[in-house]
């Protein structure tokens, strides 16, 4: 009975409350593995995710909507990525999905199809993602390296995102 208290709670630790997808805890650990076992991460595939429009959510709609929302993106990401990888809840609105397939694609479409469904409010998520380039990153591969790619690739998808919509709003 105590071995089964012991990982209940060693599960829990690693388990954000909310969405149910692993936690920034477990991020930084499987960063830690990342960075111990360089060659894993020629294996690996980043894509880093963001919420967009939350303020405007929680502001109109409250944050229980804005919860709404978050939950509704890790539930996305992890069926997208299942059984390939893990989805980590790295900030409020903010996700990282590492997996052994490159799922990229399935990725966005998932997101896609979702942000065509209405839900009482905007649904929009930006991603970016990558993968070990020997040209990009040299000889030994660096998680923290390749995920700033994905990051960067992120923060492009985010505007373009931004801009189309302000233009259909006009």
């Amino acid at each position: 009975m105590k071995n089964k208290n012991i990982k209940t709670k060693l599960k829990n630790s690693s388990v954000d409350y909310m969405t149910t997808v692993l936690n920034r805890n477990a991020y930084e650990e499987k960063l830690k593995y990342y960075k111990e076992n360089t060659e894993e991460c020629k294996k690996i595939y980043i894509t880093v995710c963001d919420v967009n429009f939350l303020k405007l959510i929680n502001d109109s709609y409250g944050h229980e909507r804005g919860d709404e929302v978050i939950v509704r993106c890790a539930q996305i990401l992890r069926k997208a990525i299942n059984p390939k990888g893990d989805v980590f809840r790295t900030g409020g609105d903010e996700f990282i999905c590492i997996s052994t397939a490159n799922n990229e694609k399935d990725i966005r479409r998932q997101l896609d199809i979702a942000e065509e469904q209405t839900i009482g409010c905007l649904f929009s998520v930006a991603t970016g993602s990558a993968h070990y380039d020997a040209k990009l990153d040299g000889d030994t591969p660096d998680i923290e390296v390749i995920i700033k790619r994905a990051d960067a690739e992120m923060y492009l998808n985010k505007e373009k995102i931004k801009s189309r919509i302000e233009k259909e709003m006009k």
